[in-house]
């Protein structure tokens, strides 16, 4: 689970669901019952893990100056998040291979390939896991409902549509202070399934 650190990066993009579903987060289901609300009075949301966001912000960070290493300590303090936060944060981002490490006196972490090639969803996926919606958006998914439910290929719809907006966003986009420029509507429609296809 990602640490519970206060700052000014906790306010995570999320999508709201009222539907009791099993959602599918990339590591874990987590049922989501009716208007179930926190302890704040605010409905629970469907949302990226803290972690995901800081890895977000890390790489920003990076990606503004591309062209030196970046020592752990040095991103800790210039994102204001703990140090042992951010060093499992540039682990986990080596590990899945948006970022190199660089040994020595003069080392630390870089960009594994440019900004403009990493994507929204490739740092998601670094934390979290693959982006699915639910179960049977994930072809490895085993719902016992998926045959009879009547809902799993706009289910997938929606799942696709999501994931090829987070292709749009790349890092670079992200480490620019100016707004992103977002389509009005997903592209649901132009989403055609693997079965269609076929």
């Amino acid at each position: 689970m990602a640490p519970n650190v206060p700052g000014k990066y906790n306010n995570c993009s999320a999508f709201c669901s009222r539907a009791s579903h099993h959602f599918y987060t990339g590591l874990k289901w987590y049922p989501i019952n009716p208007i179930q609300v926190n302890h704040t009075g605010v409905p629970n949301m469907l949302k990226l893990s803290r972690l995901t966001d800081y890895a977000a912000v890390v790489m920003a960070q990076i990606a503004r100056y591309p062209h030196k290493p970046h020592a752990a300590a040095e991103l800790a303090q210039a994102v204001t998040l703990p140090q042992p936060t951010v060093s499992k944060t540039l682990k986990m981002l080596v590990r899945a291979g948006l970022l190199v490490s660089q040994r020595g006196a003069q080392g630390g972490y870089c960009l594994a390939r440019p900004a403009s090639k990493i994507t929204a969803a490739d740092i998601i996926a670094a934390i979290e896991g693959p982006v699915a919606m639910t179960e049977c958006s994930q072809a490895e998914g085993d719902c016992e409902l998926a045959a009879t439910c009547g809902v799993s290929d706009n289910w997938q719809r929606v799942s696709l549509a999501i994931r090829s907006l987070l292709d749009s966003v790349t890092l670079a986009h992200l480490a620019d202070t100016t707004p992103i420029k977002l389509p009005v509507q997903l592209p649901i429609q132009s989403i055609s399934l693997a079965a269609e296809s076929a």
